[in-house]
């Protein structure tokens, strides 16, 4: 019995093999293309540390030191982020990482966004002005969350606004972030 299911794994294992050797032989090479979309977005990577504050839905305002880290990954495929936040206690008030990607299938950033108290998103990332503008974006439970990101000082300062919407009409003031490059 154990025979016949060694050769049985055997034949998986080497069916699989083949076949994912073949589909790779027959995909078109993207990296180029995807490396090429990822440059547009070279001016986010580094150690950046500056200020914020928050708005919560009872309208209590938080400030907090932040600092963000953004290396390429993947042979600068693919973004790894990683954004955290204390408030004058010095106590965790935000972390969050994230992966932000170009997908050559259809063409849009893929951002995918986790954030320590166990939530997660898939957001909308668009590039308003390479290297310059970026927004993303997701919806949640009666409306929707954007975040507007411009670089100015050569790239040496990040302004980062978040606003609600409940209905994608009115714009409501979340968060600001600014920071500069450590």
């Amino acid at each position: 019995m154990k025979s016949k299911l060694a050769q049985f794994l055997a034949f998986i294992s080497l069916t699989s093999s083949l076949g994912l050797a073949t589909l790779q032989a027959q995909m078109p090479d993207v990296k180029a293309p995807v490396q090429a979309a990822m440059q547009e977005l070279s001016i986010m990577v580094g150690d950046w540390e500056g200020t914020s504050w928050t708005m919560s839905p009872d309208g209590t305002r938080q400030n907090a030191a932040v600092r963000e880290s953004i290396q390429w990954k993947l042979d600068e495929t693919v973004l790894l982020i990683e954004g955290r936040g204390t408030d004058e206690n010095d106590q965790k008030v935000h972390h969050a990482l994230a992966t932000l990607c170009f997908d050559p299938l259809t063409r849009n950033y893929k951002f995918d966004t986790h954030i320590f108290q166990g939530l997660n998103t898939q957001a909308s990332f668009e590039v308003l002005e390479a290297n310059a503008k970026f927004r993303w974006g997701y919806e949640i439970p009666g409306g929707q969350i954007r975040f507007t990101i411009t670089f100015t000082e050569n790239g040496h300062r990040w302004h980062e606004k978040g606003e609600f919407s409940p209905d994608g009409e009115r714009w409501f003031p979340t968060m600001e972030m600014n920071q500069q490059k450590a």
